[in-house]
């Protein structure tokens, strides 16, 4: 055999779709088929001067010098499968990546983020496709023969979570081309980042994981800090996302300090609110019982307790929903399966790492006969610690690898020969502290008080809490550029903005140097300041026509917040707590929503009703309280909050009716609903907020009893909203408006309302309110006369309404539901939802509405099934929860939507 081709080479991955099918149904015949196929792959290669690395079970791993080889390759055998007689049901179907890049040959195999990059690459293509990176494209387009040719399909996020990947397709005559869209990462619901650098090797341990998964429900990474266990798992959940329907979904716990929070970031990875009448945590209990998902916590080393036993919950509570954790130690949870981490393999992979990340430094940074030993040995030195060599890699910019090899050496010579954990835990230690004393005293300064932020920061956060005390702000940049370029900091490219931040080992080394450097407190200050301020900042906007921008702004903030507060509060700085949480506690957005809970965190705080933002505080904390519909405790908090206003002669804040008037609306008081948002109207408008002109004006329309009256005020309300150019407020007062029209008989223009409400309420955040939107789009689909577009419609609604806990019209959408299936001949099914509706008793909201059709579908019922049967049905219905009866619902209304449930 030739000499393996090295530098820059293309490769060629294969697999075999639906296989483990195949071997189970036709074993005999597959046998033979296998081998048929491996004869025309290895045929196929060797004929275009290419090389078979290895053959992977049902495909093949082949390498060539030469792309355009490579592809013509892959058309060929992509040919002659095509056109074999195959002894099976049907042809085989073989999908193919290809893939050029830079490698390393050593021992007969390749190791280098290029050979990842390839097979991943394959992964998402469909069988019988040729798909190739834009890498390949480019060095083979202007060399094919005209009767093949490439199809961008555009970019596809691969399941190595790196950078999107343009992918193009080949084509060309004989070659099938008609395929379903790439099964790209965006395909799945998951919220799994995107890193800038690549992952190197583990593919052993991807195995493991895969395996412990099958076998357990809770599965367990540890390892020491920077050992990888997050990059690992995270990679491992990526290849799992087709098995989980719900996707799957990563929950830093890093940056949560308090116990009590934890509940809440898992809540907002999720995107759970608090469900009417429940606490968080029984809503995120009951969001996930139904659920086929996998949730990745990550870093739970400091939480271990009550992590270990929110997992047991979890799994107590749902048969479908499986947990990866990443921690030092395991959970101690009975059926956990404990898959300790090694360190990366001196010889094959640490060395890979090392190259990869040296040339992230040094863009020629090559392996060669005078420099490999010294590779080696760095790579030996540091255990394989992924992170310890990266840190290492990143002195080629200054350093050859035989000085980084000696100064190790000087570094670590106390160290003793034994591997144990506990050494490479001072091995990374060491490694770190090696790092950090290179660094100048104002490096070191910036990088100790970056450990205070959690999830990372922007520039200018950066320089607004490391400046001062002896860093001047102009040089916080040159130092942040020197620590990123040490690897000490990572920068994040997202959109068009940079943000910086540490990996969990480094940031809490840092912050262990902070406290001893006396600087915690200050820093502490500075950046509780820092995001009180922000808050304020964007309060205005939030409540303007650049929410959206401002929402966008704020996101990645939310740790911060979140951690600003509890600074502030554990330090007695309520001047800080308070504006923070009432400038982000804005109604319809999602920071809105979270910031809800946060409002009832400080409302508890001793001496909150002596500070001067008290009112504003507590009249949030009852709308809190008015969204989970505990009314009674909403009017606690509006009683202090009229009690402190009164005490502390404060002027009136428009924004403090909200809870009172819809207090009044949802306990069925009209007349009391209406004096309060024309009192709310007044305020608002006598102090120019024309923000909460539009949310009085809205509940107004809501209030009113007659349509008459009803639709010119919710007119109203979309007029001044299009004025104000606030979408959240906007899509509410559309929504109401919808409500009305629909109410009406005016669907005409009811429909159409409706679609730019929910296309509004989706782009910042209303949940509640497209759910609502949606409802009410159902309505008035029935009254068209369009019974099947208005159950896909309800059912949409339950779906979005069950997730944050809506229960103001999750019942009568229930009862919309149930109507239909009994006007298409379902009498079983709609006996069941109509019992399941009651039993909820949720907020009635517009049961009244659709109180003629529920009366004659259940007498139409009762008569059709016999009135024992119908009670029977009616009361095994009562029996199911929200999400079994979404369930229910589902599946009883797909064969009426063509869904095929098989």
């Amino acid at each position: 055999m030739s000499e393996l081709p090295t530098g820059t080479v293309t490769f060629l991955f294969t697999d075999l779709e639906g296989s483990t099918r195949l071997w189970a149904e036709h074993p005999e015949a597959m046998k033979m088929a296998l081998a048929r196929h491996d004869d025309i792959l290895r045929d196929a290669v060797a004929a275009h001067h290419g090389h078979v690395v290895k053959m992977t079970g049902d495909g093949v791993h082949a390498a060539f010098g030469d792309a355009t080889h490579a592809v013509l390759a892959a058309r060929d055998a992509q040919l002659a499968l095509t056109s074999e007689a195959w002894d099976l049901p049907a042809p085989l179907r073989v999908r193919m990546g290809i893939h050029t890049g830079r490698a390393e040959a050593r021992d007969g195999d390749y190791y280098g983020t290029a050979v990842n990059r390839a097979a991943r690459l394959m992964s998402p293509a469909n069988g019988g496709q040729i798909v190739v990176s834009l890498a390949t494209e480019e060095l083979t387009a202007d060399e094919l023969s005209d009767d093949v040719s490439f199809v961008d399909l555009g970019e596809a996020r691969l399941r190595d979570l790196s950078r999107p990947e343009r992918v193009f397709q080949l084509i060309g005559k004989g070659i099938e081309s008609d395929f379903p869209p790439l099964r790209s990462l965006d395909a799945y619901a998951t919220n799994l980042p995107t890193f800038l650098s690549s992952f190197v090797g583990r593919e052993t341990e991807l195995a493991e994981v895969a395996a412990a998964l099958t076998g357990s429900r809770l599965v367990t990474l540890t390892g020491v800090g920077g050992i990888g266990k997050t990059r690992l798992a995270l990679h491992a959940a990526a290849d799992l996302l087709p098995r989980h329907r719900d996707g799957v979904w990563l929950c830093e716990l890093a940056p949560v300090g308090d116990p009590g929070a934890i509940v809440e970031a898992l809540a907002g990875a999720l995107g759970v609110r608090p469900r009417m009448g429940q606490s968080l945590d029984a809503s995120l209990l009951d969001f996930l019982r139904a659920k086929d998902l996998l949730l990745i916590l990550d870093n739970c080393e400091h939480l271990l307790d009550p992590v270990a036993q929110l997992v047991g919950q979890i799994l107590q509570a749902s048969q479908k929903v499986s947990v990866l954790a990443t921690s030092r130690e395991g959970l101690a949870i009975a059926g956990e399966r404990v898959v300790a981490l090694r360190s990366l393999d001196v010889q094959s992979d640490a060395i890979t790492l090392f190259v990869d990340r040296a040339r992230h430094a040094r863009s020629d940074f090559e392996v060669t006969t005078a420099n490999s030993g010294a590779v080696e040995q760095v790579c030996s030195r540091l255990d394989g610690i992924p992170l310890a060599i990266e840190l290492a890699a990143a002195r080629v910019q200054a350093m050859t690898p035989a000085e980084i090899a000696a100064r190790l050496d000087d570094q670590f010579r106390l160290l003793s020969s034994a591997r144990s954990a506990v050494e490479r835990h001072q091995t990374l230690r060491r490694t770190i502290d090696w790092s950090y004393d290179l660094l100048t005293d104002g490096q070191r300064c910036v990088l100790q008080r970056l450990s205070v932020f959690a999830g990372g920061c922007t520039l200018d956060a950066a320089e607004a809490v490391t400046a001062g005390d002896g860093i001047d702000g102009p040089d916080v940049l040159e130092h942040l550029a020197a620590l990123v370029r040490r690897s000490l900091v990572i920068a994040d490219q997202i959109g068009d903005q940079t943000r910086y931040r540490l990996l969990e080992t480094i940031r809490q080394y840092c912050q262990e140097r902070l406290e001893a450097s006396g600087d915690s407190l200050a820093t502490g200050r500075r950046h509780a300041n820092y995001c009180s301020l922000l808050a304020v900042e964007a309060a205005p906007h939030l409540r303007g026509a650049d929410q959206l921008t401002w929402i966008s702004r704020l996101e990645p903030e939310i740790d911060n917040l979140r951690a600003a507060l509890a600074w502030s509060l554990d330090h007695g700085h309520l001047d800080l707590a308070l504006p923070l949480v009432t400038s982000v506690c804005v109604d319809g957005t999602a920071l809105g929503y979270m910031a809800l809970t946060w409002a009832e965190t400080v409302a508890a705080h001793p001496g909150v009703d002596d500070h001067r933002r008290a009112p504003a505080l507590l009249a949030r904390a009852a709308w809190s309280a008015v969204f989970r519909a505990q009314l009674d405790v909403a009017n606690e908090y509006e009683a202090r909050r009229v009690a402190v206003e009164a005490r502390l002669v404060l002027p009136v804040n428009p924004a403090n009716f909200q809870a009172p008037a819809t207090i009044a609306l949802l306990s069925g008081d009209m007349e009391a609903a209406t004096q309060r948002a024309r009192e709310w109207i007044d305020a608002a408008r006598a102090t120019g907020d024309r923000y909460e002109v539009v949310q009085g004006l809205t509940l107004l329309a809501a209030a009113l009893v007659e349509h008459a009256e009803a639709v010119p005020a919710a007119e109203d309300a979309v007029e001044q909203g299009r004025r104000l150019g606030n979408p959240s407020s906007l899509s509410w007062a559309l929504t109401t408006l919808g409500l009305r029209l629909t109410f009406a008989g005016d669907l005409a223009r009811a429909i159409p309302i409706f679609e730019e409400a929910i296309a509004l309420g989706t782009t910042c955040g209303n949940e509640q309110g497209v759910g609502a939107a949606l409802g009410g789009l159902a309505m008035a689909r029935v009254q068209l006369g369009d019974q099947r577009g208005a159950l896909a419609t309800y059912l949409a609604s339950i779906e979005q309404q069950a997730r944050i806990g809506e229960r103001f019209t999750f019942v009568p959408n229930l009862v919309g539901i149930a109507v239909i299936l009994a006007a298409l001949g379902a009498h079983e099914e709609a006996a069941m939802l109509h019992g399941a509706a009651d039993a909820m008793r949720g907020v009635a909201g517009w049961v009244g509405q659709l109180a003629d059709e529920r009366r004659d579908a259940i007498t139409a019922a009762s008569e059709a099934l016999g009135h024992a049967r119908f009670a029977d049905l009616y009361q095994r219905g009562g029996a199911m929860n929200a999400d079994e009866a979404i369930e229910f619902a589902r599946d009883a209304a797909a064969p009426f939507l063509g869904i095929d449930e098989t």
